[in-house]
């Protein structure tokens, strides 16, 4: 059984496949920096957006607040 498993080995391993150890690490490093990247923009679009609507509501109470007090 273990020369039939052996057998098998050897028909379906080619030395193409040997040179190709290590390729999956080489690919993946660059899409992992960039799929980084693309979150830390997308956080920092966050921010930008909350910091936004933060300042929007701070000038809208103040108006009222104005407002208010001219009446």
């Amino acid at each position: 059984m273990r020369q039939l498993q052996q057998l098998k080995d050897e028909e379906t391993s080619s030395p193409h496949d040997q040179s190709r150890r290590g390729a999956f690490m080489v690919m993946a490093a660059p899409f992992l920096v960039a799929t980084m990247g693309f979150m830390a923009f997308g956080i920092d679009i966050a921010v930008i957006t909350m910091t936004k609507t933060r300042m929007r509501n701070a000038v809208e109470a103040a108006a009222l607040a104005a407002a208010q007090q001219i009446t």
